[in-house]
């Protein structure tokens, strides 16, 4: 698969021009840049020197390349990029520079690829994906869970995570959530062969009962991440006695 590239600031262009407008008014303009070779790379709009309005990058071939919107220097409203030969490749929507709502991604020929969920600038659960002929392709894959009883020679248990379809590419986390059960962070979990374990030590005669939260997350053979959520109530007692 190909992967598209745009620039979205005229910082990273060669050389830039600006229209008479610009010249008579360079704080509130729409900026024409080029390249060293005289093609137009982009068009952005400015009000009081700052990006605001509609933007555009452009190929070689002088199609557009992506449009998008900006408020106030932020990104804002709905993002489009094309494919080289026209056709719609994506589509984001921005809230002041976050990615928000679901992300869609196309095949050429505007077939629907992939519908992907942001949330403040991160891709959460409920990412659906689709063949070229319609057909869904990501549906009931979910976090399993095996709780092992090592304590005859360790005096512990051990928490495996895995997915259910039993992907190798899986990468976990536990994250923590407080009082009012809002995400306060997370931690990486040792993870081999898409297998995520937690250890928890609890001596002869005694128990431990807490919720544990669990995040997984996966590239796609699409390339998009695709996130997992879930959480195991672990209630576990070592019955071995102490002396």
């Amino acid at each position: 698969m190909f992967m598209l590239v745009f620039i979205v600031s005229s910082c990273n262009l060669l050389n830039s021009t600006d229209d008479d407008t610009a010249q008579k008014d360079p704080y509130n303009s729409v900026r024409e840049n080029y390249d060293k070779k005289g093609r137009l790379v982009s068009t952005i709009s400015y009000k009081d020197s700052v990006p605001d309005g509609l933007a555009y990058n452009y190929y070689q071939n002088g199609n557009v390349q992506a449009e998008f919107n900006y408020k106030k220097g932020k990104k804002h409203g709905e993002e489009k990029v094309f494919y080289e030969n026209g056709d719609l490749y994506q589509v984001t929507q921005y809230v002041n520079g976050q990615k928000w709502g679901i992300q869609k991604k196309y095949y050429e020929g505007n077939r629907l690829m992939a519908e992907i969920p942001f949330e403040d600038n991160e891709v959460v659960t409920g990412l659906n994906e689709y063949t070229k002929s319609g057909k869904q392709k990501n549906k009931g894959t979910k976090i399993e869970f095996e709780l092992v009883d090592k304590t005859a020679f360790e005096n512990k248990f051990e928490l495996k995570v895995r997915l259910s379809d039993g992907s190798k590419a899986a990468k976990f986390h536990q994250y923590f959530v407080d009082e009012k059960h809002e995400y306060v962070g997370k931690t990486p979990l040792e993870t081999d062969n898409g297998i995520g374990t937690l250890s928890y030590f609890v001596g002869p005669g005694k128990s431990l009962v807490k919720k544990i939260y669990i995040v997984a997350e996966r590239k796609t053979t699409l390339r998009n991440l695709e996130i997992f959520k879930d959480s195991f109530n672990l209630a576990v007692v070592n019955k071995k006695k102490f002396y």
